[in-house]
């Protein structure tokens, strides 16, 4: 839909309704929070368009990536889902990359249609990790946002406060609460197979040196700390 215009323009014609309920729904929630910003982690580049053409909502896209081959290795490592007391469900390894271009470039064609200047600003996982704060302080600052109560409380450089927010399922990171240390999570480093890093380089190639990735797997020297502990984000 993000990529055929005659596509998009079905799809806002049969959102007509949804439209209309989405917008009650965050004026309610801005109103409950006494919030001026509400930070919505979907991940769907065709739900973010639909938020575009709700009354009302002035919509900014942070457009974070990550190395695909720690998507993928992530997605694909079991971990429990502490709200519904299950497993996270894991999908195949070509899914997963079917949907790491799909759901990156989407963010990117999105971020060209919205309307104006500050509305899409993207951020690789790797460079946040490494310098949360200034990091998000630069993507605020792309959006125009600084000023808005959208950068979160840090203690220090890596180190954020997090309350328990409205999250009904997700990563167990979601879940963490008090000051939390943000560190890189490199483990596909030395854990996934020569064969898993090539396959998934090889599927997402072209957004891979769009985004400043290298296909071959840097030096020891080069990688961050490579483990994540409690009381850690990674």
């Amino acid at each position: 839909a993000l990529l055929i215009p005659i596509l998009r323009a079905r799809l806002l014609a049969r959102s007509v309704e949804s439209l209309r309920l989405l917008e009650g729904l965050y004026d309610s929630m801005r109103q409950v929070a006494g919030a001026r910003v509400l930070v919505d982690a979907s991940k769907s580049p065709a739900y973010a368009l639909l938020l575009s053409n709700v009354p009302g909502i002035d919509l900014r896209v942070l457009h974070l990536v990550r190395d695909p081959r720690g998507a993928v290795f992530s997605w694909a490592n079991p971990k429990f889902n502490p709200a519904s007391g299950r497993p996270l469900v894991r999908l195949s390894g070509p899914r997963m990359v079917a949907l790491w271009n799909t759901w990156n470039l989407g963010a990117e064609l999105l971020g060209r249609s919205l309307p104006g200047p500050h509305r899409y600003a993207r951020l690789r996982y790797e460079d946040f990790a490494e310098a949360p704060a200034a990091q998000l302080h630069r993507a605020l600052r792309t959006l125009a946002m600084l000023g808005t109560g959208a950068l979160p409380p840090f203690a220090g450089e890596r180190r954020i406060f997090l309350t328990r927010g409205h999250t009904i399922g997700g990563n167990p990171g979601r879940f963490e609460e008090g000051v939390i240390e943000i560190r890189r999570d490199e483990r596909w480093r030395d854990e996934a197979s020569a064969a898993f890093r090539a396959l998934v380089a090889l599927g997402c190639a072209p957004l891979l040196k769009r985004y400043g990735y290298r296909f071959r797997r840097p030096p020891r020297a080069d990688r961050g700390p490579s483990a994540s502990a409690p009381g850690q984000i990674s």
